[in-house]
């Protein structure tokens, strides 16, 4: 990849801890050469104490925009002048547009996740949702899910944490009419018991996340039933414990990949006016299909 660089190029950045495994500055740069675009997008390794710093720098160094990720997706929105519908319903920011120095705040994720599902041929309409974790993407998901018209959500989190999703998840269920459980992640007897059950599962959790490859959110591979769909948020490693479960009982399954291309679309969108060029995007981080 041929990058230009002169005094009129714009920046972009991911802001995240960790940042390096990202995928995200050769989406963007591949796009932005192929557009022919002057901007050039760079990771930054960000967390919550360094991220105030962060967003002030997007209008001292004028960048165009930024992506968040964990741990920052919530944290972010105090530091930002304006926050769109769906972010602020679903109480997380992913995607950061500078327009003169105004901040508006975005959430792709939801709908980023929801394509990444219908291109594996997944409906879930009328499902049921099992979804382990409810950060940022997982609020994102939870939400965007809600209004695409599942049936049922069961949301595990550490039981330590459920005062940060009830008011979130009753705001949710008013908004969509959605039948939605917090329940305690650390319990593996109702975790098998919601699986059971499911249509759908999710992980939006950090658990498998490079380093740490062999942590996995469940058990083992006897808690996923045999109509279950799997998916891993996470796309670095590329499968993580939970997606060879998944495969060792033959179940069909996706990682993070999907969710960060169309998501990316988005915010890609957002950024310049234009449409992410996909399929070379793909050829760049050689993969055929998402």
């Amino acid at each position: 990849m041929s990058l230009q660089i002169s005094g009129h190029t714009g920046l972009l950045g991911f802001f995240a801890d960790p940042a390096s495994h990202s995928r995200s500055p050769l989406m963007y740069n591949t796009a932005f050469e192929k557009l022919g675009l002057e901007y050039v997008y760079l990771a930054f390794q960000i967390d919550r104490t360094t991220l105030p710093d962060a967003v002030q720098s997007m209008r001292t160094l004028r960048m165009r925009g930024a992506n968040v990720s964990m741990p920052n997706k919530t944290a972010v929105m105090q530091y930002l002048d304006e926050i769109s519908t769906e972010a602020r319903l679903c109480g997380a920011v992913n995607t950061i547009v500078n327009d003169s120095g105004h901040l508006t705040g975005y959430n792709t994720d939801g709908s980023g996740a929801m394509l990444a599902l219908s291109e594996a041929g997944v409906s879930v309409s009328g499902k049921h949702l099992v979804i382990l974790g409810a950060g940022g993407a997982g609020t994102a998901i939870i939400t965007q899910a809600a209004l695409d018209g599942v049936s049922e959500i069961s949301v595990f989190v550490r039981k330590s944490s459920f005062w940060k999703s009830e008011a979130f998840l009753e705001k949710i269920r008013k908004e969509t009419g959605c039948q939605i459980s917090l329940l305690d992640i650390g319990d593996p007897a109702v975790l098998k018991q919601e699986l059971v059950r499911a249509d759908i599962l999710i992980n939006a959790t950090s658990i498998g996340m490079e380093p740490n490859t062999d942590a996995c959110p469940i058990p083992g591979p006897e808690f996923l039933n045999e109509s279950l769909f799997v998916m891993d948020i996470i796309y670095s490693p590329e499968e993580t414990t939970l997606l060879r479960y998944a495969k060792e009982k033959g179940l069909p399954c996706c990682n993070g990949l999907g969710m960060l291309l169309y998501q990316g679309a988005a915010a890609f969108h957002l950024y310049t006016g234009k449409e992410l060029p996909i399929e070379d995007v793909k050829k760049a981080w050689g993969v055929e299909t998402i």
